[in-house]
């Protein structure tokens, strides 16, 4: 009899460190929690022919120790291409770029916004 045992799956693991329920669930954000670079960037957008949804929440971030965030999303659609950036309390965070048939990647707000100014 074979005494291997099958090790356990990185996804049957607890977590390193527990968050609790957010505070806010995502949902649709009052203009007064949009933080002023997002309404920028949404204003940007949509001056330019984009669809734009901003979500809010308000929760913990992975880290150690887990702290406490607001957090404001963009969803940014136009032609099959779509942008998705996060501002955390206030501060850019990170931003995604999917164009038609190819993977998202990591960007900055440099090019995002350039990607936003760029005629379809």
């Amino acid at each position: 009899m074979c005494s291997y045992q099958i090790p356990t799956r990185q996804w049957d693991q607890a977590p390193e460190v527990s968050h609790p329920e957010p505070q806010i669930h995502a949902r649709p954000a009052h203009e007064a929690e949009i933080c002023s670079a997002a309404r920028r960037v949404r204003d940007l957008a949509v001056k330019h022919g984009w669809e734009v949804g901003v979500n809010y929440a308000r929760g913990t971030r992975p880290g150690r120790p887990p702290r406490v965030v607001d957090s404001i999303a963009l969803r940014i659609t136009r032609n099959r291409t779509r942008i998705w950036a996060v501002w955390l309390d206030g501060k850019f965070d990170t931003a995604q770029i999917w164009r038609p048939c190819g993977i998202p990647y990591l960007t900055s707000m440099a090019v995002v916004k350039a990607e936003i100014a760029s005629e379809a």
